[in-house]
């Protein structure tokens, strides 16, 4: 059985908020548009819920890359996901909550894991390190 869309919608929201406290609601409606929010769902597993969701960027990617993608960083109470949808596609990129140990936290807005370097912003990765210690 699957999330309802208006559940699915409430849930994302809230997690959005967590970590973005403050920003305007424009800047969280674009974090994900519709086919990313579409992406998420589609890769939920049932009994999955989300916790945070941050704005991201692939620390690997060029400007250029950067700027043609939506990238989100989501945490649930299963495992931690990269999100990044391009004109190629969305790729996802995960580690799950038993090899949470395996996160490199590099720096203050800076973490690596599944070979995938991601940057956000400092107060959206402290959010979620604390949260992720939290189920450690």
């Amino acid at each position: 059985m699957s999330i309802s869309d208006s559940d699915f919608e409430k849930m994302y929201s809230e997690a959005v908020r967590k970590c973005n406290v403050g920003q305007s609601q424009i800047h969280i409606d674009l974090l994900m548009d519709w086919s990313g929010k579409n992406k998420l769902k589609e890769v939920l597993f049932d009994s999955e819920e989300i916790l945070a969701v941050a704005s991201a960027d692939n620390k690997d990617n060029d400007f250029l890359a950067s700027a043609l993608t939506r990238n989100a960083l989501i945490l649930t109470n299963m495992r931690l996901m990269f999100i990044s949808k391009g004109l190629l596609g969305t790729r996802v990129k995960e580690v799950s909550g038993k090899q949470f140990k395996q996160i490199e936290w590099l720096n203050d807005n800076m973490l690596k894991f599944s070979d995938v370097k991601v940057v956000t912003t400092e107060k959206e990765l402290k959010i979620m390190k604390e949260m992720i210690y939290q189920m450690m």
